[in-house]
């Protein structure tokens, strides 16, 4: 077998490699003969009072196997006086436009989980094995997804109809300062909500977040306004327990305001993280303090701290953290309790719900990507490219909004079979005609007898033949 390998010169790789092209080039003369037997259709159907054919124009397209080209015809639309291409509006294909929107869908997938737009246009370009776009392509197409989504997101934010009811809503809520060109700075804010918890796994120690959205606003905007509209359009939030979860910054606790039903809770990590800076030094004070928090002790905790900053003294750095730490807890003494214990007070179990703190792991989520895409944005570029993130750390299938319409008169589901199986008689037809090479080539050993060959002889007359040994 291994000389008749040597021989055929035919490989597993090389029948993938064969396939595949084929595959590929089936693929491309299908959706050809679609798209013109759907522009056929259309033209059988249109109003003929009002589009007046004038002739037919070729178009491409860069789809994920290459360019495809068809024709299409175009009219005279004498309702509204111009010139029209009946099927690009039926499909939604833009003006101008060169690729498909599954390649584009592709392509900013890639500007959203890669490193920068240049290294999106190269996994493109390695992906499907040509070079359809720029990396200037593939901003473009990023910042207009996001600003799409940016619009339905408005539009769910003007019209707020959620009608999914649950007992608990959690919601974590953070920002970060990216930099911005020529602008002042601008702190972009995010809203994590979810549902609870689940294993990720049976018998797992791991937890996911059920039912997770995000809300990114970078544009500076009345954020509680916006976002307590977007989890309305989400959400009938009616009889629901909204628990806001976030650091001390004085505009996350006002999200309780927005809703019928809310606590805010000061996140526990950035609470004992405060703590520890603020009473650097104080091992056993220290101790009393993170105990008291542990314990929800609130008077504990603030006599604790009060006793800190008395020793300190008012002046000295640590001094001025305790001073605001206590400021806090005195303006907001519930905030620093455990949701599940309010929560529990309310009659509302907790079975199941733990300790809240994604924001933190949300807000490195979007700030580590975008230091790898640039150093400086502009506030659309920032803009489109977080509203493409969130839809993408959501689910995929938000951020791929291709449309896919087909109609059972074009025949499509019989012409793909019949696709698949010209794609592999053409590989079928290569493998056979290198074959045929083996068969007709000629072999020195056959020109000597058998014992002079080794036996080699009668081994290749019998493959030749195809007869069994």
């Amino acid at each position: 077998m291994q000389r008749i390998h040597g021989c055929g010169g035919i490989s597993f790789n090389q029948i993938e490699k064969w396939l595949w092209e084929d595959l590929v080039a089936a693929y491309a003369e299908g959706l050809r003969e679609v798209l013109e037997r759907l522009d056929d259709q259309i033209a059988r159907e249109r109003d003929t009072g009002r589009f007046k054919l004038k002739g037919q124009r070729e178009r491409s397209i860069a789809t994920r196997v290459g360019e495809v080209h068809f024709q299409r015809r175009y009219y005279w639309d004498e309702e509204e006086s111009r010139w029209v291409y009946l099927l690009d509006e039926w499909l939604g294909l833009e003006k101008q436009e060169r690729a498909s929107e599954g390649f584009r869908a592709e392509a900013v997938v890639a500007a959203v989980k890669g490193r920068s737009y240049r290294a999106a246009q190269g996994e493109m370009a390695r992906w499907w094995g040509h070079a359809a776009v720029s990396h200037e392509g593939v901003r473009q197409w990023t910042l207009r997804a996001g600003e799409r989504l940016q619009e339905a997101k408005s539009y769910a934010c003007e019209h707020p109809a959620g009608q999914r009811r649950v007992p608990v809503l959690f919601v974590d809520v953070d920002g970060f300062w990216p930099s911005l060109q020529r602008e002042e700075r601008r702190e972009v804010k995010i809203l994590t909500a979810y549902e609870g918890w689940q294993a990720r796994y049976a018998g797992s120690k791991e937890f996911r977040l059920t039912n997770r959205r995000d809300y990114v606003d970078a544009r500076g905007k009345s954020f509680w306004d916006d976002a307590s509209r977007w989890l309305w359009s989400q959400y009938d939030l009616s009889q629901t327990w909204v628990v806001i979860n976030g650091d001390r910054a004085g505009w996350i606790g006002e999200g309780v305001e927005w809703f019928p039903q809310a606590l805010y809770q000061v996140d526990r990590f950035h609470a004992k993280r405060d703590i520890r800076r603020a009473m650097r030094g104080q091992g056993q004070r220290l101790q009393a303090a993170l105990e008291a928090l542990d314990a929800n002790d609130i008077e504990k905790l603030e006599r604790t701290l009060a006793a800190a900053w008395q020793e300190l003294g008012p002046e000295s750095p640590q001094g001025e953290l305790l001073h605001g730490l206590l400021q806090d807890l005195r303006r907001r003494p519930e905030a620093w309790r455990d949701y599940r214990v309010r929560l529990a007070e309310r009659q509302v179990s907790t079975e199941g719900y733990r300790g809240m703190g994604s924001a933190e792991a949300s807000v490195e989520r979007y700030s580590a990507r975008l230091r790898k895409v640039g150093r400086s944005w502009s506030v659309r570029g920032l803009a489109g490219l977080v509203e493409a993130m969130a839809a993408a750390f959501t689910g995929l299938e938000k951020l791929v909004n291709a449309v896919h319409r087909t109609s059972e008169d074009t025949g499509l589901a019989d012409r793909l079979q019949t696709l698949k199986k010209k794609a592999i008689d053409r590989t079928v037809a290569r493998i056979e005609e290198e074959l045929g090479k083996v068969r007709q080539g000629h072999f020195p050993a056959l020109d000597v007898g058998t014992g002079a060959s080794g036996g080699l002889a009668r081994i290749f007359r019998h493959v030749i033949d195809a007869t069994p040994i």
